[in-house]
């Protein structure tokens, strides 16, 4: 049994959608788990700007007012409106731009074998990525091109230095 039916995720979807575009955002991914009586629905945003806390307020309370004008949900639902986090793979243009500079882990592959680097993201276009392997200190980077073709998975990850 689904814990929100299609025609109410659909509708919620296309409300976050909206919502969404209203503050130069993207919806990433809207999920419902739960049971009827208890749903849960998270809503995941994104988009070139970094996704600010009110901008997830102003996504919720649209969402809230539907709900409630709409009986898109029933019974103690939960509501969830967040950002990506660290574990959220890099994979549209907007996020590799918004990552450009900053410390990465990709995953390719290397002539049939899975290889890995970890270093800064200089650059990208649609065919490739250029990122700085990170060395030793004292040690001159090397920059690693990657065909986007050869890519698995991209994560952004924090630089403590």
């Amino acid at each position: 049994m689904e814990s929100v039916s299609a025609k109410n995720l659909n509708r919620l979807t296309e409300i976050a959608t909206n919502a969404a575009e209203e503050l130069g955002l993207v919806l990433l991914r809207i999920t419902a788990r739960g049971v009827p009586s208890r749903p849960v629905v998270e809503v995941t945003l994104d988009g070139p700007k970094l996704v600010a806390i009110s901008d997830c307020e102003i996504v919720s309370k649209k969402l809230n007012e539907a709900i409630d004008a709409e009986s898109l949900l029933s019974g103690n639902f939960r509501l969830d409106v967040l950002s990506p986090g660290l574990d959220e793979p890099v994979i549209h243009n907007y996020q590799f731009q918004r990552t450009v500079g900053h410390l990465v882990e990709a995953s390719f592959d290397d002539q049939g074998k899975k290889a890995s680097i970890v270093g800064i993201l200089k650059e990208f276009s649609p065919n490739e990525l250029v990122i700085l392997k990170r060395q030793k200190k004292g040690s001159e980077a090397n920059a690693i091109t990657i065909s986007r073709s050869q890519i698995m998975n991209v994560y952004a990850r924090p630089n403590f230095g």
